[in-house]
Formats: C-alpha cells, structure tokens, sequence
C-alpha cells in the first residue's frame, strides 16, 4: 500500500507498507511474507499469517515513515537469509534427512554406532556424488574442482557433508531450534523466540557461534537500544539467545564460547515506565458494561476484574475448574493439556466476588461444553490471541485501556485495603510458597476472600 508523504511541485515522495485501520487511528507497518519464506517457516513448524503487521504507535506521518523504513531492512535481511544459501531450519533438516537415508545417523563417522559399516555406507554416497560433479564440471574445464566442488552441490548436501564429516559448525539458527524443541511453547511464545534471535540476526546475520565476538553482539545490543526498544526488553531478549546457546553447548558437548554472556545493558531498568491503575469513574463504567449483558467477552472481563487473573488463565477454564457451589465459591487456576501457564507459581485456587462471581455463575448457566469459554477454547487449544482482543475491544471502547491493566488495578486495591502482600501474591499468582501450605486450603480461600471482598468498596483514585 502507498501513501502519500510529501507532494510538492517538483516531485512526490510515497511510502509502502504504511496502513491505518482507522483514519484518526495511529499508522502501521503492513507488508505481505514472501510465499518462499512463509513455506521455509511453515517447514519449522510456524504458520505465519498472509500480512506481517507491527503498531507503529505513532499518527505521525514522517515518524512511521522512519520506522517503516527500519522495519523494511531488517525483514529484507531476514528474509533473504532465509532463502539464500544461509543453513537455515530447512536446509539442515532436509540434510538430517540425507544422512538418514544412507541408514547413518547425524553424527560424524567415528561416533556412529559402527564406524566401519558407517563409513562404508558414506564411501557410496560421496561416491556418487564425486561422480555427479565430475559430469558437470566437463563442461566448465577452466574451474579447479578441488577448490570449488562446493559450487556443484546443493546446500542440503553440502550441510550433510560437514555433520557427517565432523565439520559442521552449528549457527544461532541451530540455538534457537533447540530451544524451541525443548519446550512447550506455544505459538506467543515461538514468537517471542523468534523476535529474541533477530536481535542479533537482524544485525550480525546466522553465523556459526564461534564466529561471533563480543564486541559485535554489543553492537547489536546498542542497535536495539537505539530503534527505541526498552532496556527491559532487550536483556529479556538477550537472556534468551544467552540461555538458548548455554543449553546447546552443553547438551552437543561443543567445546566453544558463548559470545552472549555476561552483557551489561546500558541504563538497564532506568527506562521503566510504571503502569498505572484505572480510576474509579473507569472502573464504574467497565462494572456498567459487565452487568448490562451476559456475553463471553462481558462474563471474562467480569472474572478478571475480580480476580486479578491473567487472560489466558480465565480464557482456558474448564467448567470443572470453576467450583461455585462449594462453600467458598472459587476458580482453580492449573495448567492443562491445552493451555499452559506462564509459570508454575501460577498454580492457585482464588475466591470469586462480587462481578467475577456473578460472571462465573452466568458462564457456567450459557456454556453446553466441558470448556467454560467454548468460543475461545477448545479440543484444539487456546485461542488467546482472540478472546484478548475481544476483550480489548470493549475495554478500550470505554476508555480503560487493556484487560491487563484489571491486574495491574487489583493489585492496587488490594493495597489500597491494607491486604498482606502474602495474600496479594497468592492471589496473583506470584507467590513462590502457597498461602495454603502454611494455613490450610479452605483457611487460604477464607483469608483471601475477606480482602477480595473489602476491595470491592476500595476507591481509586
């Protein structure tokens, strides 16, 4: 899409992939993934959408322009990568698969199993292909075979040759890979992987780790800072690639440095911007909204508000989770086959109150599924991308923000009626010990209702 950013007499000066959904709204980056590299993806297990779309957070014009131009380069850097030569996911797995079917593993020839049947069965294949490049290469008699035999092979068997040979030198590319297939992260959290990695990627490219120095991983570090990344960010970002590498190293046994280790970030945590609560007149409204109607997005937003619950924790509930006719009626917020939590102190039983009960008694009444949320979850998983931006859709149409600043909200009413920060954190789900260990689990519930319950006359400023 073009849009118009300077139109003079003399010349005109257009921008692609500048998009608004709305016309006072704020300007977005709109670009379509290459086909190519949505398939390379798709191969690694990601299935990207037809558009990449990014909030520029900005309705000026020549600001998103800058931005735009920044996002640009780095996807075309990305992208060629991807699809030009670099041992990128694809390329590797289809060279795992070459060695697999000459019945070797991806090992070099004296860890396999049988060396000797290894290196025989290794002797036919690089046999053959000897034979292949010396067919093509009658054509090109000027070419030194010796020095560019890698000209006549493709990357896969080019990749395959340094496994099997004990050459091959593993990318960040391999890290991050593995990290991925060592966890159970779902699509957020594949993506976030992703953004992690192209930190560096975007600015060093997919080298092998040991030609990375510490000087250029600072480089990339300074770059983030300066595309206005927060400093929170960025270490998050490179604690992730830091751990990624630490985990392959250890687990290939590979005898290298990690050049991610141990980076300061300048100004780290200086750049914090404290999130705030909503106000009372806020809070009356979005009260006003959940007991005007009984929908999904009403019922979830009502069983946040009082619980301080995340979105993917309420979106999730199994019906048999949401114990209402016990004598403290209250949620069970764990982990399940379908929906994970964002960490295991997540794990937690909290009281319903006020809306948050009223909510949970109309879900309960409406859905006909073992799920509390069909609409939102289901055999096939969580859909939290979209009941979140159901959500948001309503809170920001009554102009407080996002449904996780109820969380940020709970935490300041909770506070506001002089509740133990032991309670708080219970009740949030950042408690490293459990109240109930210490007083019992009905105990627990009681104590924690009592100041759910004062919170709800709490006033806000």
């Amino acid at each position: 899409m073009l849009s118009v950013l300077l139109n003079s007499n003399i010349f005109k000066v257009s921008i692609k992939h500048i998009w608004q959904k709305r016309t006072d709204g704020v300007f977005y980056y709109r670009r379509r993934y290459p086909e190519q590299f949505r398939e390379a993806m798709r191969q690694q297990g990601i299935d990207l959408p037809t558009f990449k779309v990014v909030s520029l957070k900005t309705k000026n014009k020549v600001e998103a322009a800058r931005k735009i131009v920044q996002l640009a380069q780095a996807d075309d850097r990305e992208w060629s990568s991807a699809l030009n030569g670099t041992p990128t996911s694809a390329v590797k797995a289809d060279a795992l698969k070459l060695i697999k079917a000459q019945g070797l593993l991806a090992l070099p020839l004296n860890k396999q199993p049988n060396p000797e049947q290894a290196a025989l069965a290794w002797d036919i294949f690089t046999d053959d292909l000897e034979r292949r490049v010396l067919r093509e290469s009658q054509y090109r008699p000027h070419i030194d075979l010796e020095e560019h035999f890698d000209d006549f092979i493709s990357p896969v068997e080019r990749t395959a040759i340094e496994i099997v040979s004990g050459r091959y030198k593993f990318h960040l590319s391999d890290a991050k890979d593995h990290y991925i297939k060592t966890r159970s992260l779902d699509r957020k959290g594949i993506h976030a992987t992703e953004a992690s990695f192209r930190l560096i990627t975007d600015v060093l490219g997919d080298r092998p780790i040991e030609d990375y120095r510490r000087a250029e991983v600072s480089t990339a570090i300074d770059a983030a800072l300066a595309s206005g990344l927060k400093t929170g960010s960025v270490s998050k970002r490179v604690g992730t690639v830091r751990a990624a590498v630490s985990e392959l190293i250890r687990d290939e046994e590979l005898e290298i440095k990690n050049p991610f280790e141990k980076h300061k970030i300048r100004g780290n945590g200086e750049d914090v911007e404290e999130r705030s609560s909503l106000n009372q007149t806020q809070m009356d409204k979005l009260r006003g909204y959940i007991r005007a109607r009984s929908t999904p997005t009403a019922n979830m937003l009502g069983m946040l508000i009082d619980t301080g619950a995340r979105v993917s924790e309420v979106a999730g509930l199994l019906r048999e989770d949401v114990k209402i006719d016990d004598e403290i009626p209250h949620l069970i917020i764990h982990a399940n086959p379908l929906r994970r939590l964002k960490t295991k102190d997540s794990r937690r039983r909290v009281p319903l109150v006020g809306d948050a009960l009223l909510a949970a008694q109309r879900a309960l009444r409406e859905s006909q599924s073992p799920f509390l949320f069909p609409r939102y979850m289901s055999e096939h998983g969580l859909k939290n991308d979209s009941a979140s931006a159901a959500m948001r859709k309503a809170t920001q149409a009554l102009d407080c923000h996002t449904p996780h600043w109820l969380r940020h909200t709970m935490r300041t009413r909770l506070k506001n009626v002089n509740a133990p920060e032991t309670l708080i954190n219970e009740i949030g789900g950042w408690a490293r010990v459990s109240v109930a260990q210490s007083y019992g689990q009905q105990t627990a519930l009681m104590l924690m209702q009592e100041v759910l319950e004062k919170s709800l006359t709490a006033t806000l400023e």
